[in-house]
Order: structure tokens, then C-alpha cells, then sequence
């Protein structure tokens, strides 16, 4: 039996990479002590995690998540 194969052409967020760079330099420096996140991969899964404030205090967390909700609420309401 022949296997077929097929070129898939890569994606690379340059914004997340961007995002992501900004945020370990800061996380370095000691400004960013916590984080709260979800990643999403090619096939749309996702995986979230939190940790340093964001998980000593998850009150705190839970609030800033609510108010990111509402930000993306807005942002999907501006691209439809």
C-alpha cells in the first residue's frame, strides 16, 4: 500500500509569538507576577492555566477574567 502525503503549510502567529515574548520579559523583570490563560492550537482545542497571584489569590483572577470576557464580548461585536 502507497502513503500519500500532503505539504501543510505552517502558521506562525507573529502576534502571539510577540505577545508571548513581551510577557516573559516582563514575567523576568519581575513586573508580571501572575497569569491566567488559554491557548488555542491548529485544531481549535484549547488548554488553560494560571499560576503565580493569579493562583494565590483566585478571587482577583476570576475578576480581571470577567473583565477580559467583557472585552472579547465587545471585540466580537465589532468584527460581525
Amino acid at each position: 500500500m502507497t502513503q500519500r502525503f500532503r505539504l501543510v503549510e505552517e502558521y506562525i502567529s507573529d502576534e502571539t509569538v510577540a505577545l508571548l515574548e513581551d510577557l516573559l520579559a516582563q514575567a523576568v523583570k519581575g513586573e508580571v507576577v501572575g497569569i491566567a490563560f488559554i491557548t488555542l492550537n491548529r485544531q481549535n482545542r484549547y488548554s488553560v492555566g494560571w499560576g503565580g497571584k493569579a493562583h494565590a489569590e483566585p478571587v482577583l483572577a476570576l475578576g480581571l477574567l470577567e473583565r477580559l470576557r467583557s472585552q472579547l464580548n465587545q471585540h466580537a461585536g465589532e468584527i460581525r
